[in-house]
C-alpha cells in the first residue's frame, strides 16, 4: 500500500513482514527540478529478516521518484549500510568518526524505474 499526501509527498509501504516510510517534498516551483527525498524507516520484522524483503521494499519506494531524484537516508550498521550500497546508494562525505552510522545517497536512473 502506497500513500501520497500534497505538500510533502510521503510514501508509506506497509506489508506484515514490515514497511518503509519516504518524503519528498514537492517540486522546486521556479525551476521544475526534484527535490531531494528521504527515507525515514524501513523497518523488517526479525523472524523475516535474510529473506529480501527489505531490498522489496525499497525497490517499491524508489520507483515512486522521478528520474534524477536524489534520495537520502542516514542508517546504522554494517548490515544496513551494506543493504543500501546494493541497492545503489553510496557514502555521502563521512569524516570517519563513526564506524556504525552513515549517511548514504543515490541519484535514480532508469534502474528502478517501471
Amino acid at each position: 500500500m502506497l500513500k501520497s499526501l500534497d505538500q510533502k509527498v510521503v510514501f508509506i509501504n506497509k506489508r506484515k513482514e514490515g514497511f518503509v516510510v519516504a518524503q519528498k517534498e514537492s517540486e522546486h516551483p521556479a525551476t521544475d527540478l526534484p527535490l531531494p527525498a528521504h527515507i525515514h524507516f524501513l523497518y523488517v520484522q526479525k523472524e523475516f529478516e535474510g529473506r529480501k524483503i527489505g531490498s522489496e521494499l525499497m525497490r517499491c519506494v524508489i520507483s515512486q521518484f522521478s528520474l534524477g531524484t536524489r534520495i537520502n537516508i542516514v542508517c546504522e550498521g554494517q548490515r544496513r549500510k551494506s543493504l543500501f550500497e546494493k541497492l545503489g546508494f553510496q557514502l555521502l562525505d563521512n569524516d570517519n568518526s563513526s564506524t556504525t552510522t552513515f549517511c548514504m545517497s543515490i541519484n535514480l536512473v532508469s534502474l528502478y524505474q517501471t
